[in-house]
């Protein structure tokens, strides 16, 4: 589980695909993300979100869900 810091991974893609080859299978990765940027609205989070999703993907990574919460300041 990883909140609020995928962001300040170096090479994060690279980390990903690193957790997926360490990962049993069926095991399950969370990737919990706030957008704190100035303006940040709740399509800033689709995006984020959107992003994390692909970066998953491209790790190896199946079955990928995203939710988002309904929080103010989004």
């Amino acid at each position: 589980m990883a909140v609020n810091n995928v962001g300040m991974w170096r090479e994060p893609d690279e980390r990903l695909k690193e957790l997926h080859s360490l990962m049993r299978p069926g095991g399950r990765i969370a990737i919990v993300s706030q957008p704190r940027c100035p303006g940040a609205t709740a399509e800033t989070t689709v995006a984020a979100g959107r992003q994390i999703g692909t970066r998953l993907t491209g790790a190896g990574f199946t079955s990928i869900r995203s939710e988002t919460l309904a929080l103010k300041p989004p």
